[in-house]
């Protein structure tokens, strides 16, 4: 016999009160307030453009190969970290298959371009207007070694010289030293530089914000002080300024500004001893 209670005056089986407690139960727990959804078409933040790298009816043993029309495009609203990566091998060789792979006899590095200029010196002012005067010069981006050389001076001046200038925290109170060019030997900037990362040049380069400052000074207006350089500041109306902050890193560690565009070229250094092969020259732009 099925035993029975009484429920508001009604014989109801035992079992029949399990499953309506059981119902009850499952009615009382939600498992959704709401649900709200959509769709987004997200693009890639960072755009390298330029076509491939020609040899084309170039024999290119002993001599020095470089192609331009290149840049990497930075989209987003926040800094792109990237690793410019280098590949020389034999073309077919497993080598190929291994990113990062040097061949001897090939030398690849990244080189940039950067525009000098004459400035109205006022140290009231952030920002110092730019003159016609102008200079151009070409430097190394990524590579075993820092480099930079003028290719079209204007001005045709004599006994000018290259430096990388340092700012300090205060910098128009407590000025930095310059370091010449050929005597650079770290990454840039610099670790003490504090334009890497504390004096922000937004308003005056507002997609290189920070960075490393390459001057074109007269060598006579720089005195050795250890090791690096003081500098005659009474001859600043002399100086060819940098028109953006630069970054130089041997190990190809690059960060790009939200909305710079990072021109280059890729620069083929081909030993004359180099062993007869067709060669494959890969440059990747990976994320860091």
């Amino acid at each position: 016999m099925k035993k029975k209670v009484n429920v508001f005056g009604k014989s109801i089986p035992v079992l029949a009160i399990f499953v309506l407690g059981i119902a009850v139960v499952s009615a009382a727990t939600l498992l959704t307030y709401g649900t709200i959804t959509g769709s987004v078409l997200v693009s890639q933040a960072v755009e390298v453009t330029g076509d491939t790298l020609s040899f084309e009816n170039i024999n290119p043993a002993g001599k020095l190969v470089t192609d331009c029309g290149f840049s990497v495009k930075n989209n987003a609203e926040v800094e792109a970290p990237v690793i410019f990566q280098t590949t020389q091998c034999i073309t077919g060789s497993t080598e190929c298959d291994s990113p990062g792979h040097d061949e001897d006899g090939i030398t690849t590095e990244i080189v940039g371009e950067l525009e000098l200029t004459k400035k109205t010196v006022d140290f009231n002012l952030d920002v110092w207007e730019v003159l016609g005067n102008k200079v151009q010069i070409e430097y190394t981006v990524v590579g075993v070694e820092f480099n930079a050389e003028v290719t079209e001076d204007l001005q045709s001046e004599t006994d000018y010289v290259l430096v990388y200038y340092a700012d300090n925290d205060d910098r128009f109170a407590n000025p930095g030293q310059a370091v010449l060019v050929e005597d650079v030997s770290e990454n840039l900037p610099g670790v003490d530089d504090e334009n890497a990362d504390l004096n922000d040049y937004s308003a005056e380069y507002p997609t290189t914000p920070f960075g490393a400052k390459i001057w074109y000074v007269p060598l006579d207006a720089l005195t050795k002080v250890n090791g690096a350089y003081d500098i005659d500041w009474n001859r600043a109306s002399e100086f060819y300024f940098e028109s953006s902050l630069i970054q130089y890193n041997d190990l190809g560690q690059i960060t790009v500004y939200p909305n710079e565009v990072l021109d280059f070229c890729v620069e083929n250094d081909f030993a004359l001893n180099l062993v007869e092969h067709k060669y494959t020259i890969t440059v990747d732009i990976v994320p860091n």
